[in-house]
């Protein structure tokens, strides 16, 4: 028989639409395709407004629930046309409670959120965990179902549905869970807290709203509070794309068991629940955030490592604005690898010694008061940093020092007892104050431990690194290129390790080029022997290094005690790995290898794992896969609460066995054992022929066609107290589980410095592995009196690796001398080569500072103290700088701060400006550093006053040009060039930026009009400097009437 294919209810019958016709509600589409496709209702009135009529009977079920359906007229606009429709009272409450966004007419509630049209992610989701459905009504009532982009304010209170207003006594009931959840937040305020109710985490209210948007997650009401639900398999995923957004993150985790909870006193009420875990972009630490893959090893971050940086200025700097220098202190954690960075400096009104070390650290998150000086703050608010304003309060000096020597002090030690205390105290007292603030901040992600290590470390010593700053480390493209990506920078290209905290070890390198030569000529002296070597010890030390995780964080997450049995496992299986591989290859090592440097990290290595072997031997491989805590540890005779609850549980258990002949006996059976359907264990299984013999008293439990599954009530007191007994046991595991990683986190800094070492070797070998390209030499670094860079046929280091022709880069020669020729003045046509060529010398200084090869046939390079550039064109809008005023800014802080030691790049200094301002300003520039600092520069320009100044400083100044070929044509479009990329000695006398105008595709009448003009405007400038020569000449001459009739005939344009 044909069925009709929509049908709608009605208190009379069913009416039918017309065949073919859709009909949807407007609840699930926000607007109308078309009239034909318009929302019809859900109770019969079409679209024409007659009745469709049908006298098709209606199955009994249905005609039930439609007995008592009251019917409520609404109005729809469509186009500007009213429909009329029906709705039953009972849908319009279902809708209610679905929907989260739309009221019953269709209309938009005021929200920023919106249904989202499912997508692959929530498809995902729903396929790796089913859930829709409630939670046990006497415990926890919330409907959790799962689904869309992010505010970044976490809320501090819940949205829920409100009572009527129009009805006076109405109040909001609240379930036990839902108290629960106001409750957690407003102890926890300022983020989102996900919480565990059963297998899942739950968002509530406002929380989920910015869940369902950001996570793309569905988003559905129950009771008071929208909800959003993810399966607890993928929460650390969630968290994770939380925290990028920049939002804070709380897992909030059930404290109590199902088996503990039916023993205790309160059955009836929620599960207790307490904050877990609060996470950042900064604090991304543990298992919930970084588990283990498949294959066993750690999911890794990235290799850079992610900073909570605490920035502190003196006080009197605040409050005063008439202020033009100040005192700052800045010092940098990394929660993930325990490392700490420090420094005190004083700052301009500028604040580019802030700027270099928020470039250099790019820190995650900025920990800064309240108020700050108006400098200041305009550089921290624009960082990219997420910034937490804490309370002014927090860094006060004295507050400070009391915390910190409440934290370095052991129990029971005075300060004096403390070394590390002391040690923290000779800090300069602004770093004290940072150090407090940190303590003080991570003490609310349970992160602070690590902070108790005594190798602080300073940002930067004057006497120890090459300074760079944060133009340098932009303008050289030093870890990133022009292009924004790591792709084309200095750090890409020398980057060949093989571990990610290798790769973060190179990162400190390239950042902190040092200037001991001792340790500079033993990291030589290593790669060297690397690349030469032809004994096996080379191969089998890189194989070593192959597929080892990221141990440096794994030994983090363990201080923190953050890490599962499964991490700690991995560490442990790594390092001991590692000390029996570097055993085996330490006799080769001290008979093959020459180098100090390579023999010292073998040997320290050994000694510093030693005591790894027994912590694995003690480690039950199986149950810390799994993550067992019951069965982790092969000897538990440490840990007697474990082992009477052992006892106890092998007692029950005997006891359980011991009813078996009795209820054999019951049975009539000649023999009888237990079974365990479903994982309900201490079942007794009757066929179903024999339950007649079964004591009225057992009671039933599961039933098939051929048995019936019993428990007598002495079995189910047994069974009940055997497991409260293992829920005893998984919390004194616990126990015993902490204790064992504190006695292993005990030797955490020796195992910490052992990564260091082959964090090293990995370094070494990704610089041996830069030193096999072609034409790469080692540099012969000297620490004299006179500044020296003299390199042979130099390259730049990363454009020949950028393109596949480039092993036809021009190579180029530099040879620069303090007390002699210190001073390139470099020339030449528009995109002829010269600011690559530039940054191919400073580069190549970089990296022998780093102790690398360098791309050249031989170099000499004395040890500098730090390299200075001015280069691009660039504003900062935002702060308030113009093109000029950055350009000004970054020169003045060069000729403050260059030395004779130091190395700067001017790349056509005062183009921002006029011609006659910006040569002015050129040449006064060049001027001061060849007379006052004598430092080693490169100076790029077109302006032909300042190629001048090689006459008038001969010997320490000298014209150099990118040399070019000129291609004439006869009529009076631009000259077409050929770029030699080749440095020529003397000046060039024109920059011939038409032919760049050319390439860069200007229209043939525009260039052909800006050809003459360019013509007539050198035609007049010759004249005028031909004038102004002859009546200087004039004005010398003692012959006037002479001179005079010399000029007859001359024709003046």
């Amino acid at each position: 028989m044909h069925k009709p294919k929509l049908a709608k209810l009605k208190r009379s019958g069913t009416n039918v639409v017309n065949d073919g016709q859709r009909t949807v509600s407007s609840f699930f589409s926000k607007t109308f395709r078309s009239e034909e496709q318009s929302f019809i209702g859900l109770c019969g009135k079409v679209r024409d407004g007659s009745e469709a009529h049908s006298n098709l009977p209606l199955p009994a079920k249905r005609q039930r629930s439609s007995a008592d359906i009251d019917i409520v007229p609404m109005k729809q606009t469509v186009d500007t046309k009213e429909i009329a429709f029906s709705i039953s009272a009972r849908t319009v409450e279902k809708i209610k409670q679905f929907s989260a966004f739309h009221n019953v007419n269709g209309k938009q509630i005021e929200s920023d959120g919106s249904f989202i049209g499912e997508n692959a992610e929530s498809r995902n989701i729903r396929n790796e965990h089913s859930f829709c459905g409630t939670l046990d009504s006497r415990q926890d009532s919330a409907v959790l179902c799962d689904k869309g982009e992010g505010d970044k304010q976490a809320s501090n209170s819940l949205s829920f549905r409100n009572p009527d207003p129009s009805n006076n006594n109405a109040t909001v009931k609240y379930t036990p869970l839902e108290q629960q959840v106001l409750e957690l937040k407003k102890r926890h305020s300022g983020m989102i807290l996900m919480i565990q109710t059963a297998y899942k985490y739950t968002f509530f209210g406002e929380d989920a709203e910015i869940a369902s948007r950001v996570l793309n997650i569905m988003l559905t009401r129950y009771r008071n509070f929208p909800t959003a639900v993810i399966p607890m398999a993928r929460l650390h995923v969630h968290i994770r794309r939380l925290v990028e957004e920049g939002y804070k993150v709380g897992v909030v985790n059930q404290t109590e068991t199902a088996a503990l909870k039916a023993a205790g006193d309160n059955k009836n009420a929620p599960f207790t629940r307490e904050l877990a875990h609060v996470y950042t972009k900064a604090t991304l630490i543990g298992d919930d955030v970084d588990p283990l893959s498949q294959e066993g090893e750690f999911i890794q971050g990235g290799g850079v490592a992610s900073y909570i940086m605490c920035v502190v200025e003196s006080s009197d700097t605040v409050s005063s604005s008439q202020q033009k220098s100040t005192n700052l202190s800045v010092m940098a954690f990394d929660p993930s690898t325990g490392e700490t960075i420090y420094d005190t400096f004083e700052d301009g009104p500028c604040r580019e010694e802030l700027e270099r070390r928020l470039e250099h650290l790019d820190p995650a998150e900025i920990l800064a008061p309240q108020t700050l000086s108006h400098e200041t703050e305009r550089l921290v608010k624009y960082s990219s940093a997420r910034v937490d304003r804490l309370e002014d309060n927090l860094f006060s000096f004295t507050d400070a020092l009391a915390q910190v020597a409440s934290f370095f002090c052991g129990q029971g030690d005075t300060e004096s007892d403390s070394p590390t205390f002391q040690s923290m105290t000779d800090l300069p007292p602004l770093a004290v104050v940072c150090l407090s603030v940190l303590i003080c901040h991570l003490k609310k992600f349970g992160l602070e431990q690590a902070l108790r290590s005594d190798g602080f470390k300073s940002f930067a010593s004057d006497t120890k690194y090459l300074q760079m700053d944060a133009s340098v480390l932009r303008n050289l493209e030093i870890f990133q290129s022009s292009m924004g990506s790591q792709k084309g920078s200095l750090f890409w290209a020398l980057d060949h390790t093989r571990t990610k905290f290798g790769c973060r070890l190179l990162h400190e390198w390239v950042s902190h080029p040092l200037r001991d030569l001792a340790t500079l000529q033993c990291r030589q002296e290593a790669v060297s022997e690397l690349l030469h070597s032809e004994s096996a010890i080379v191969h089998q030390l890189q194989e070593l290094l192959d597929g080892i995780p990221d141990i440096d964080r794994g030994l983090t997450t363990c201080i923190h005690q953050r890490c599962g049995p499964a991490s700690l496992f991995a560490v442990l299986r790594t390092l001991g790995k590692l000390q029996r591989d570097l055993q085996a290859l330490h006799a080769l090592a001290e008979k093959d290898l020459q180098s100090s440097l390579l023999q010292d990290l073998i040997k320290d290595t050994i000694c510093l794992l030693s005591n790894i072997q027994p912590f694995l031997d003690n480690l039950n491989e199986q149950a810390a896969r799994v993550g067992d805590k019951t069965q982790l540890l092969h000897d538990y005779s440490a840990f007697p609460a474990v082992t009477s609850r052992l006892e106890q549980i092998s007692a029950v258990t005997q006891r359980l066995q011991d009813l078996k002949p009795g209820i054999a006996q019951t049975l009539g059976l000649m023999k009888f054992d237990y079974v365990t359907v479903s994982g309900q264990e201490f079942l007794i299984e009757v066929k179903q022929h024999q339950k007649l013999s079964v004591p009225h008293s057992w009671r039933k439990v599961s039933e098939t066609k051929q048995v019936i599954r019993y428990q007598s009530s002495e079995v189910d007191t047994h069974v009940r107290e055997l497991n409260r007994l293992r829920e005893q046991l998984v919390v004194d595991c616990h126990t015993a589980w902490l204790s064992f990683l504190a006695e292993f986190n005990a030797h955490y800094f020796a195992h910490k410095k052992a990564v260091k070492n082959v964090a090293i070797l990995d370094v070494l070998f990704s610089l041996v592995e830069v030193a096999k390209q072609e034409s790469y030499c080692k540099p012969t670094l000297v620490d004299l009196e006179e500044t020296v860079i003299n390199v042979k046929k130099g390259r730049h280091p990363v454009i020949p690796l950028l393109f596949p022709s480039g092993d036809q880069f021009v190579a180029n020669d530099t040879k620069l001398k303090s007390a002699e020729e210190c001073c390139m003045i470099l020339s030449g046509p528009n995109m002829g080569g010269k600011s690559c060529y530039i940054r191919q010398v400073a580069l190549i200084a970089v990296m022998a500072h780093i102790g690398s090869y360098v791309p050249a046939e031989s170099a000499t390079i004395s040890i500098l103290d730090a390299v200075f550039v001015r280069m691009g064109a660039r504003d900062e809008l935002i702060q308030g700088q113009s093109t000029l005023m950055l350009e000004m800014g970054e020169a003045s802080a060069i000729l403050r701060k260059a030395t004779l030691h130091s190395l700067v790049l001017l790349d056509e200094l005062g183009r921002g400006t006029s011609t006659c301002d910006g040569t002015s300003i050129a040449i006064a520039t060049l001027h001061h550093l060849l007379t006052k600092v004598q430092c080693l520069t490169l100076f790029v320009t077109h302006y032909p006053a300042v190629m001048e100044l090689e006459h008038q400083y001969a010997g320490r100044a000298r014209n150099y040009h990118m040399a070019f070929l000129v291609h004439d044509k006869e009529d009076e479009s631009p000259q077409v060039l050929t770029f030699l990329y080749e440095v020529t000695g003397g000046s060039a006398g024109c920059s011939y930026g038409l032919n760049v105008a050319r390439l860069a595709n200007l229209p043939p009448h525009i260039l052909q009009l800006a050809s003459q003009k360019a013509q007539m405007l050198e035609l007049r400038a010759c004249s005028k400097r031909f004038m102004r020569q002859h009546f200087q000449h004039l004005w010398r001459s003692s012959d006037l009437k002479s001179s005079l009739e010399g000029l007859q005939g001359t024709e003046c344009n």
